[in-house]
């Protein structure tokens, strides 16, 4: 199983997730940021995990340190209904001696949900190393399943990336690159249309890639937005060092749900 490489241009017909059959499920609109770093009691989560409090990936060869206000520098901040994650040089240091300090937001303790479509208003930051994503994983915490909605190299402006994680019939990986315009100028929504039998994948409203749903991928999963940074090894490459500080701008998160799941 294959995803097709299309561009945003190559199509007519926009995602429409209000039609019939389909009610508003989740909507952060980010006048404010409900988040902790145990996700009790508040919207988004702001360390990976779900019983746990992760502060980055090292299996993905990664430079930054997931902060909060809770143990440090404060990635976050929001103003006139934007929400901005900064990626910026540590120069104090962090437990885990990384480069950088960021941010991630997960809805692993407020929110999930099976089918239905997910989608993200954002504008992406450009630069060596730049890792902004929003994607998808089991709310239970088993298998190695993931859905990602985008995810984006800020070295290459006019790529983004539709994946997803699955080990059925062997494809532990399935992604393509999608070519559009220059992601860094402006916002731009990208959204999933998760269904029992299909993947779609948009970008400004226009469908740019499908699959098959897999066999695996039936079950709640809950959301992470996260700006990371590629150190040597990663996917993206190493960040510049001599870089400033990087942003992740979103203007909201919002999910809708096929009403007869409700």
């Amino acid at each position: 199983m294959a995803l097709t490489n299309l561009k945003a241009g190559d199509f007519a017909l926009p995602a429409d997730p209000s039609h019939p059959g389909m009610s508003l499920s989740f909507s952060d609109e980010f006048n404010a940021l409900s988040a902790s770093a145990n996700g009790q009691g508040t919207v988004w989560k702001s360390s990976l995990g779900i019983g746990s409090e992760y502060r980055t990936l090292g299996s993905n060869n990664e430079a930054q340190y997931y902060s909060d206000k809770s143990v440090g520098t404060n990635p976050f901040s929001v103003s006139n209904g934007v929400l901005s994650i900064t990626a910026a040089p540590d120069h104090d240091g962090n437990p885990l001696d990384l480069a950088y300090t960021s941010g991630v937001l997960t809805t692993a303790k407020s929110f999930a949900q099976t089918y239905g479509y997910f989608e993200i208003r954002a504008e992406l930051p450009a630069g060596q190393g730049m890792w902004p994503a929003f994607w998808m994983l089991n709310a239970d915490g088993t298998g190695t399943t993931e859905l990602d909605v985008m995810e984006f190299l800020g070295h290459d402006k006019d790529t983004a990336y539709a994946s997803v994680h699955s080990t059925v019939a062997g494809q532990r990986l399935t992604s393509t690159p999608v070519q559009t315009a220059d992601l860094t100028e402006g916002f731009h929504t990208f959204g999933v249309d998760w269904q029992k039998d299909t993947l779609e994948w948009y970008i400004d409203g226009a469908k740019v890639a499908e699959l098959a749903t897999p066999a695996d991928m039936h079950k709640p999963m809950y959301m992470l937005v996260n700006l990371a940074v590629g150190d040597t090894g990663s996917w993206p490459g190493k960040y510049d060092a001599s870089m400033p500080t990087t942003q992740l701008n979103v203007d909201y998160v919002r999910v809708w749900a096929n009403d007869d799941l409700l």
